[in-house]
């Protein structure tokens, strides 16, 4: 009888990482292949979040190592989430970092930990993970908007702006409220000040308030495809 070789300790080591992620309800593909803008690589653990109409991928590396990790890895990984592009890079080790480790992952979208610790903060980080690309959302309209209405005088008292041909100046207004609201709201969100007031969806709907964080990310992405219809229809104005 042929025994079937029993998967290694750093084989189960990643299976138990995408497990915990598969548990949140996220895709997973371990052991991935995926193309960047420099060359293809090799992936852990291969992570796609969908939820509230928002996605977001991550790409995580197990360590099984008997020592600490070092600096180098820390950056390897930053390059291939750069070159990727995805919201986050995950390092997870069974022994540790090295202080330069540490410090080389500081104010950046990488992440260090050990599998324990990623199952207690794993669904947390998802959800800040989706606040993060609705933040992003939020500036890339804004800006998108604010094209549309360029200044055409300033002084040092004002600015005076206009509407390009076509477009409707009111709907622009209207659209950049509804975003500044938006953003005035992930502070209380950040501040864990429930409940949070949400702005209506049309006239005769009334103001009402958001509870959760669950109950913000829904609002808001629904809120963003009604901003993001309005703004094609106002490119397509413009185009004609």
């Amino acid at each position: 009888m042929i025994k079937k070789d029993q998967p290694k300790d750093w084989q189960l080591y990643q299976t138990e990482s995408a497990n915990l992620f598969l548990e949140l309800g996220c895709e997973v593909i371990v052991d991935h292949k995926i193309n960047g803008a420099r060359g293809v690589h090799r992936i852990d653990v291969w992570v796609n979040f969908k939820r509230f109409g928002l996605n977001t991928n991550w790409i995580i590396e197990c360590k099984y190592w008997n020592t600490s990790i070092p600096k180098e890895k820390v950056m390897a990984l930053k390059s291939i989430v750069d070159d990727i592009g995805v919201e986050r890079g995950i390092l997870i080790s069974k022994k540790g970092f090295q202080s330069g480790a540490l410090k080389s992952a500081i104010k950046t979208n990488i992440i260090l930990t050990s599998l324990d610790d990623l199952r207690i903060s794993a669904k947390d980080d998802l959800n800040n993970s989706l606040l993060e690309t609705c933040k992003v959302k939020i500036i890339q309209l804004k800006r998108q908007f604010n094209k549309l209405t360029p200044v055409i005088k300033r002084n040092s008292h004002s600015i005076t702006a206009a509407p390009l041909p076509g477009i409707e100046f009111r709907v622009v207004l209207e659209n950049l409220g509804k975003l500044s609201f938006l953003e005035s709201g992930f502070e209380q969100v950040y501040l864990n000040e429930f409940p949070i007031p949400i702005w209506p969806f049309n006239s005769i709907e009334q103001s009402t308030n958001v509870n959760s964080i669950d109950e913000f990310l829904n609002y808001t992405s629904l809120i963003l495809d009604q901003i993001q219809g309005d703004l094609n229809e106002q490119m397509k104005r413009l185009k004609t």
